[in-house]
């Protein structure tokens, strides 16, 4: 076990009261905060809090179209749009390192149907036969999505222009 590692054990076994001796055990806890750490907040850097605003607007457009959107939808839909032709599910999967059907989840929410819940999706995906291989799926941006996908890019733009002229963001 490495030192801080120890350390840390030490300090989880020292706060877990003993069933025989429960005084005992709280006598001995560790202090609250490890040696060297801070109990105060760092400041974050006013770039990192441009960055910060940056996504939720990000987000806050995303959770226009659904309130409930995971981040893995959200990453699937980044890759597929960022790719200059239609991925396939394997290559996203590979990716964005998740199950089949997970993908599959994804791409029916992203897609016309959820089939979950035969809701409809966002209709953002389509989802075609691979030329030549028809057991693959092929996932590319609909209309509706390449506009939706332009709609954050405008976001990110104006959020990266505002920042890049204020004088407080710069290094």
């Amino acid at each position: 076990m490495t030192p801080q590692r120890d350390n840390f054990a030490n300090t989880v076994l020292a706060r877990s009261p003993s069933p025989k001796d429960d005084s005992e055990a709280r006598s001995s806890a560790a202090p609250d905060h490890a040696a060297g750490s801070s109990s105060s907040a760092i400041a974050p850097s006013s770039q990192g809090i441009a960055s910060a605003t940056l996504l939720l607007s990000v987000l806050h457009h995303v959770r226009e179209f659904d309130p409930e959107m995971p981040a893995q939808t959200l990453a699937a839909l980044l890759e597929i749009a960022s790719s200059s032709e239609p991925i396939t599910q394997q290559q996203l999967r590979k990716k964005l390192n998740l199950a089949s059907s997970s993908i599959a989840r994804i791409s029916a929410r992203l897609g016309e149907w959820r089939s979950e819940d035969g809701k409809p999706g966002l209709g953002f995906v389509i989802s075609m036969a691979d030329p030549t291989d028809r057991r693959v799926r092929r996932l590319g941006l609909t209309e509706k999505g390449a506009i939706f996908m332009e709609q954050i890019a405008s976001t990110v733009a104006a959020g990266s222009s505002a920042n890049s002229s204020n004088p407080r963001s710069a290094k």
